[in-house]
C-alpha cells in the first residue's frame, strides 16, 4: 500500500489528534533519531542492554519504532535523500565498504568528548591501514576532548567514547597512546583541586592531577576559594541592597560587591542552569525571571564590574574572574534532564541512565569557568545534592566557606529530608516552600 504522506498530515490536522497521539510521535521520532546515531546491529544493542528498568520501555519502544523507521528509511531511498543523521551513516558506510579512498594522513578533532558512536565510527573508518585491495588512508587521529566536560548526552554524546577511545562498529583495531594536559592557566590550585575532586567523584570518570597557576592565588581576607550562600538579605544586607530585591538578586548584589573589593574592575559570568533564570522578560528587556537584572546592571556600572549572563552550556569555553551561580534547581534537576524524550530515547541504546552523572559535569564546567573566585547563590528552599555535597563537605575536600557573605546574607540553610519519602527508601527528595491558593505550605520536592 503506498503512504501518502500529504493526505496523512491533513488526516491529522481535520481529527485534531489527541495530545497523546503527539507524544507517541514524539517518542518514536526520537527513537529513530537515537537508532541512527548507532553503528550496531538490534541484536548487539539489546544484548548489552542489562538495566532492568529499561528492559520494557526498550522492548516497546522497538515494537513501535521500528516499522516506522523501516518506513522512513525506505522512503530516503525511494527519493534519494538522506536525513542528518543520515549523513555520518552514509560516510562511514562508504569507508567501511571500500567505495572511497579518503586522501587525508592526519586527522585532527576537537571536543571528542561530545561525538556520537556513529560519528566515532565513521572517524575511526577513516584511518583504516593501505593494504592491497582494500581502500585506506592509515590516516592518524589526534583527538582532544575531556571526559570531565561532557555535557552533551541529551543530543547523543556518549562520554564513554573518549574514555575507551576504541571503534564503536568494531570495524577494525585500533591503538592510542593518552596525553594529558595537566596544567592550567585559568585559575589557581584551590579552584583545580576543588573542581577536581568534585567530578571524579562521578562514576566512570578518568582522574588526573590538574596543576593551577600560582599568579591566580585568592584573595588573602577572603581565602576559600567556592563561596555558599542563600539569596535571604541580613538586615546590613537589606541596608546595602535594600529589602525585598527579585529573586536571587540580593545574593548576586552581595557576591559583585565583594569581587569588586577584592579585585578592580572584574569580569564576572552570571550563570545559571536554565535559560529561565537569566530571560530577559519584560517590557524594557532587562529583568530575568530569577534576578532583576536592572538592578543588577546598576551595581555592576557602579561597582566597574563587567558582566556577562549565560547558560552552562553556552558558558562552556568561556572564563570569567568571578564566577556567580545561580542555583535554583531542586534534587531533581537530573531527573529532568532524564526525562527528556532525546535522553529517554538513548537510554534505551545505553542501557543505563546517565543523567545524574552529566549533571555533575554540567555542574563542573560551570564551577571551572572561574579564574578567581565562584560563588553559588542558593534558593532558600531548594537545592540538589551536589550544592548539598559541597555544603557539607564531608571529607574536606572542597575549599568552601560561607563567612566572606555573612554579613549581607543568611547561611545556607540545610534541606529537611521529606518524611514520607524516607520511610519508602533511600531519597534526595527534600521539604520545600509551596505557593498554595491561599498560603505557603512545606511540600516534597519530589511532587511535580
Amino acid at each position: 500500500m503506498k503512504w501518502d504522506v500529504e493526505a496523512e498530515i491533513n488526516r491529522l490536522k481535520a481529527e485534531e489528534a489527541d495530545t497523546r497521539h503527539w507524544r507517541i510521535a514524539y517518542e518514536i521520532d526520537a527513537w529513530m533519531r537515537a537508532r541512527r546515531q548507532q553503528v550496531r546491529s538490534d541484536d548487539e544493542l539489546y544484548a548489552s542492554n542489562t538495566d532492568r528498568e529499561t528492559a520494557e520501555e526498550t522492548a516497546a519502544l522497538f515494537r513501535l519504532a521500528h516499522p516506522v523507521l523501516e518506513r522512513y528509511e525506505w522512503h530516503l531511498e525511494q527519493t534519494n535523500t538522506v536525513g542528518h543523521e543520515g549523513t555520518i551513516l552514509r560516510a562511514w558506510r562508504y569507508l567501511r565498504d571500500n567505495i572511497v579512498e579518503p586522501p587525508w594522513t592526519v586527522i585532527l578533532v576537537d571536543e571528542y568528548q561530545d561525538v556520537n558512536p556513529a560519528q566515532a565510527a565513521f572517524l575511526q573508518a577513516l584511518l583504516i591501514p593501505r593494504v592491497p585491495g582494500r581502500a585506506g588512508s592509515g590516516a592518524r587521529l589526534a583527538a582532544v576532548g575531556d571526559d570531565w566536560q561532557a555535557i552533551f548526552g541529551f543530543q547523543g554524546g556518549d562520554v564513554e567514547l573518549i574514555r575507551r577511545f576504541n571503534d564503536p562498529a568494531v570495524a577494525h583495531e585500533t591503538f592510542s597512546e593518552r596525553i594529558e594536559l595537566k596544567r592550567t592557566y585559568r585559575f589557581g590550585q584551590p579552584i583545580a583541586d576543588s573542581t577536581r575532586r568534585f567530578v571524579t567523584r562521578g562514576k566512570g570518570a578518568i582522574d588526573r592531577d590538574v596543576v593551577g597557576s600560582p599568579k591566580l592565588a585568592p584573595d588573602s581576607r577572603w581565602p576559600c576559594s567556592i563561596v555558599l550562600a542563600s539569596s535571604k538579605l541580613t538586615l546590613e544586607g537589606e541596608r546595602r541592597f535594600g529589602k525585598n530585591p527579585k529573586g536571587l538578586t540580593g545574593g548576586v548584589l552581595a557576591a559583585l560587591a565583594r569581587a569588586a573589593e577584592q579585585y578592580e574592575d572584574p569580569d564576572v559570568l552570571i550563570v545559571a542552569r536554565r535559560n529561565a533564570v537569566l530571560e530577559k522578560s519584560d517590557k524594557d528587556g532587562t529583568q530575568g525571571v530569577g534576578i532583576d537584572r536592572k538592578a543588577i546592571n546598576r551595581a555592576a556600572k557602579l561597582l566597574g564590574a563587567r558582566l556577562t549572563y549565560s547558560t552552562v552550556h553556552k558558558a562552556k569555553g568561556t572564563q570569567a574572574d568571578y564566577v556567580i551561580l545561580l542555583h535554583t534547581g531542586p534534587p531533581r534537576a537530573g531527573k529532568a534532564a532524564a526525562n527528556r524524550v532525546l535522553e529517554r530515547a538513548l537510554r534505551v541504546f545505553r542501557g543505563t541512565d546517565t543523567a545524574a552523572e552529566e549533571e555533575r559535569r554540567i555542574w563542573y564546567v560551570a564551577l571551572s569557568r572561574a579564574m578567581r573566585k565562584i560563588y553559588i547563590i542558593l534558593s532558600a528552599d531548594t537545592h540538589s545534592p551536589f550544592a548539598d555535597e559541597i555544603y557539607y563537605n564531608e571529607r574536606g575536600h572542597y575549599d568552601v566557606g560561607e563567612d566572606e557573605l555573612a554579613e549581607f546574607l543568611e547561611p545556607m540553610r540545610p534541606p529537611v529530608p521529606c518524611p514520607t519519602c524516607r520511610q519508602i527508601g533511600p531519597t534526595t527528595a527534600v521539604l520545600a516552600m509551596r505557593d498554595g491558593r491561599n498560603s505557603r505550605f512545606a511540600g516534597c520536592t519530589s511532587f511535580a
